[in-house]
């Protein structure tokens, strides 16, 4: 009774901080605007469009960008639509990720979370963050439930939460995705040639790009395009792609300057889970591919926005990879040390110690940015 009781407080404490940390960091971004202006027009009767003579999909995020339409037209305030939206998202994934947690050191790689600068930056902004985080964060620990159960199987429901990913952010899916295949194809030594388990493969990746051919057949019919408007515009930029992979390079080096942590952990998540078999390999192969994609396309001129998703999956992995106290904690307090000692310290740091201004490569803190200039 006792050690159940110190559980529910720990779990209250930080579910509490973390809280605390939503309201301390809220903020909006220039590049929800897009979807904010996209979600009233729509409510006024105009479309789901940005300008209202162009039939154009200039949000990247269907599933978000549907979310607080819905929400908006219930709470009639599409900012507080979006800060609901994001409150939610983060405090049910963090609760994912505690849930099952029995000792003290199981609540340590959790709370590397809330010492991630990107991960705290990125909790609201208006940005489909959150929602990816939960998606992905319920989608993986559904898959892994279905992977260690030998009568259930790979539930529908699950691929469909795993495809979803894509609607809140595409690129996101390649996290997902080697794990996805890895489970349908491999896992509990399912894998043989005949014609039932070919009919169960192609089943099961039905379920799992559902989500996304559904969307993807509303966007030709409704936008004439497949994909939004932005995603052309970026891979029509003309610029060589040895000169776009330098500046991918150079948004992991900000970010390593910036918010040490986040990539630390994400490293640590790829070195020890490729070392392991099962699911755990296949989570830091996606950990990987989603690192070099990034790289490829450049990153971004937000620093850290991109690297969120990876930093909470890694954080789900490492929690499922150690069980012992000790190991736990040799993985976790060094990381956390990290944090804490930081420059940019997420949870006390004063947001004046950070230069708001571009560095020479276009990357920019830009919640900070914010908060200096307004």
């Amino acid at each position: 009774m006792k050690e159940l009781n110190t559980q529910r407080l720990l779990k209250s404490i930080i579910i509490a901080v973390l809280i605390v940390v939503i309201i301390r960091t809220t903020w909006i971004g220039d590049d929800s605007k897009i979807t904010i202006r996209t979600v009233l027009n729509t409510l006024h009767g105009f479309g789901a469009t940005f300008n209202l003579d162009e039939r154009v999909q200039g949000y990247t995020h269907p599933l978000w960008f549907l979310l607080i339409l819905i929400l908006t037209f219930l709470i009639q305030n599409v900012y507080i639509a979006i800060f609901v939206l994001s409150f939610v998202c983060t405090v049910a994934m963090m609760w994912l990720l505690i849930r099952d947690s029995e000792k003290l050191t199981d609540f340590l790689i959790p709370v590397i979370l809330l010492f991630s600068k990107a991960f705290v930056d990125y909790l609201t902004s208006g940005l489909e963050n959150p929602l990816t985080h939960l998606l992905l964060v319920w989608g993986i620990l559904r898959l892994i439930k279905d992977i260690k159960s030998e009568n259930i199987g790979i539930r529908p429901m699950t691929l469909i939460i795993l495809g979803s990913v894509y609607l809140s952010r595409p690129d996101a899916i390649l996290l997902v995705l080697p794990l996805v295949l890895y489970s349908i194809v491999f896992s509990q030594n399912r894998f043989q040639f005949s014609y039932s388990f070919s009919i169960s493969v192609i089943s099961q990746l039905t379920w799992f790009i559902l989500p996304a051919a559904i969307w993807t057949l509303f966007s030709l019919v409704y936008y004439g395009f497949q994909f939004p408007t932005t995603a052309y515009a970026k891979l029509s930029h003309g610029v060589n792609s040895h000169t776009i992979a330098i500046q991918g390079m150079y948004y992991f080096i900000d970010s390593l300057n910036r918010d040490p942590l986040t990539l630390l952990t994400i490293g640590v998540s790829i070195f020890i889970g490729w070392q392991k078999n099962g699911w755990h390999r296949w989570v830091s192969v996606g950990l990987l591919l989603h690192s070099v994609y990034l790289i490829y396309i450049g990153g971004d001129f937000m620093t850290g926005r991109f690297l969120t998703p990876s930093v909470v999956v890694s954080v789900l992995l490492l929690a499922n990879l150690f069980k012992d106290s000790i190991q736990q904690s040799a993985v976790s307090l060094p990381i956390v040390l990290i944090g804490i000692f930081s420059v940019n310290m997420t949870l006390f740091a004063d947001p004046s110690i950070t230069d708001p201004k571009p560095d020479k490569n276009g990357i920019v803190d830009e919640r900070i940015w914010y908060f200096r200039n307004e």
